[in-house]
């Protein structure tokens, strides 16, 4: 069984999690078999620093981030059901529902993809904390909420599908997102900045990505890897994992290893990573933003006849 300590970091992209090296640090550990279960899948499951259990599922991989299939279970801190949804090889897909601290259903909700690869949401019900609907018995309707940091978000459901106009006022930065939606698929939007600047956009959010896409970073880390003789005479291989921020201007900071296999090759991985040209910088709502980012680097050693050759380390 593999133990990790997950610390969660708020970033433009929503909460998203980081690995850190002592429990005192992390909000929750989270626990991967090493072997699989009877549906070919490892067992994941998390708590709360307290023991409490916080989620349970099986996931395709071993790695310190699941990539969930089947059913995933979230428990709140008290004990109550926080959601139940379903995964298709890491992908959030089919119905889900969530509900409040008190127990009752929030939402019970249809996750599909587009053909832009985009995440669509269908509401079969949406209710407040009390039992009160938000939408008709056809899931059409105004809808309007005021979160709790003061935000609002509003617009209109259609037979449970985002439509028309959506309005969005962070209350925080004093902006509103403008969003169009035709039968929940995102449409344009733009944005509405403190002086009454427009930028306009035709995705809501982009995530890093390297010049060339990942074959090209594939080709850039082959160019540049070179296998550390002390690995390559104690037989080592096996998997870096890097962390690092992509900056606004698409600049590579703060790398970092966040597990490494020894033998020269995590200096090595942390040295080829620096060298790195600058990114496409991540975007939310058209504004380039900071966004930490997490990738394996593949150390693996092969075999020829008569005499043992290097092979480089990859992307993976």
């Amino acid at each position: 069984m593999k133990t990790y300590f997950v610390k969660m970091r708020d970033t433009p992209f929503g909460n998203r999690e980081t690995r850190v090296s002592v429990i005192d640090s992390a909000d929750f550990t989270r626990t991967i078999s090493i072997t699989k279960n009877n549906e070919n899948l490892y067992d994941v499951n998390e708590y709360y620093l307290d023991k409490t259990v916080k989620k349970i599922g099986n996931s395709t991989t071993d790695h310190f981030l699941p990539s969930y299939n089947g059913n995933v279970i979230s428990y709140y801190h008290n004990g109550k059901k926080k959601s139940e949804e379903i995964f298709v090889k890491g992908v959030l897909k089919g119905e889900s529902k969530y509900y409040y601290h008190n127990g009752a259903l929030k939402k019970d909700v249809i996750f599909d993809i587009d053909d832009k690869q985009n995440r669509i949401e269908q509401i079969k019900e949406f209710k407040d904390s009390l039992g009160n609907n938000f939408l008709d018995a056809e899931a059409t309707g105004a809808f309007k909420l005021i979160e709790s940091n003061g935000n609002i978000i509003e617009g209109n459901y259609l037979k449970g599908y985002k439509d028309k106009e959506w309005k969005t006022v962070n209350k925080k930065l004093n902006v509103t997102y403008l969003d169009e939606y035709n039968s929940g698929k995102f449409v344009s939007g733009k944005t509405i900045d403190p002086e009454g600047k427009t930028t306009k956009y035709n995705e809501l959010e982009t995530f890093p990505t390297f010049n060339g896409g990942l074959s090209a970073f594939g080709s850039f880390l082959s160019h540049n890897l070179r296998y550390p003789s002390n690995a390559i005479d104690n037989n080592l291989q096996g998997r870096v994992y890097l962390q690092f921020v992509i900056e606004k201007d698409g600049a590579l900071t703060d790398a970092k290893v966040i597990k490494g296999i020894g033998g020269g090759c995590d200096e090595e991985a942390l040295r080829v990573i620096n060298l790195s040209p600058k990114w496409n910088p991540g975007t939310q709502r058209g504004k380039p933003v900071r966004v930490n980012y997490t990738v394996p680097i593949f150390f693996q050693l092969q075999t020829s006849s008569p005499s043992r050759t290097k092979h480089f380390g990859s992307y993976r």
